[in-house]
This record gives structure tokens, sequence and C-alpha cells, in this order.
């Protein structure tokens, strides 16, 4: 007879002391696959601006957007004014947070990996 047990269906992660679950559900993974795709087109458009030839004003204006769409994206993860909480324990610093979306987010795509891999590796031809 076979056996097959489910891992749970969350992850967690202690963030300054605080205990976070992260819902591997399919209906979640999706919506978070939508946020961080916002976030890592964000991260994109910062990396490729010249800090030389940026104005002030716009350059304010990105690190707003930012700002938000890092919120927004812990929201997301963790449930509502979960950004809001983690951006006022970092003592509001925007850089501080983001490690935790890139981390969150491999841990998403290893929960998937860890599965598909077993069935998909290529076979040794003999």
């Amino acid at each position: 007879m076979r056996k097959f047990e489910f891992k749970k269906s969350y992850e967690e992660i202690e963030i300054a002391g605080k205990v976070y679950k992260v819902s591997l559900t399919d209906e979640d993974r999706k919506k978070y696959s939508e946020q961080l795709k916002k976030f890592y087109d964000l991260v994109n458009k910062v990396n490729v601006v010249d800090a030389d030839k940026i104005a002030i004003e716009e350059a304010l204006n990105l690190e707003e957007e930012f700002k938000v769409i890092t919120l927004e994206t812990l929201d997301v993860l963790f449930g509502d004014h979960a950004g809001e909480e983690l951006y006022k324990t970092s003592d509001e610093q925007t850089e501080e947070l983001i490690p935790i979306v890139f981390a969150v987010a491999e841990i998403i795509n290893e929960r998937r990996q860890e599965k598909l891999s077993k069935y998909t590796k290529k076979k040794k031809v003999k």
C-alpha cells in the first residue's frame, strides 16, 4: 500500500519577533503571482533609472511608488495591514522590507519546484 501525506498549506515566517503565515493554496499563489509581477516590474523600472539624470521630483515619486507597491505586496502576502505594520516596525524604511518580499517569493517558488522537479527530471538515456 502506498501512503501519501500532504504538506501544510502555509509557511510560517518570523519577522522582528512576530510570526506571519503565507498561504500556499492555489488561489492565494495566483494572487501572489499577480502582485509579485507588479513588484518585479517596479524593481526593473528602478534598476534602469540613471540616478545622475533623474529629476528630484521624479525620484521622489518613484520612491513613493516603490513604498506603496512594497506595502501592497506585503498585504497580499501576509494579510491586510501587514505592510503598514512591518513598515512601522522597520522604522519606516522601505529598503528593509524589500528582502522580505524577495525571500517570500523564493519560498513560494521553491515549494512549487520541489514537487515539479521530482516528476519532470529528464531521464538518462542508456
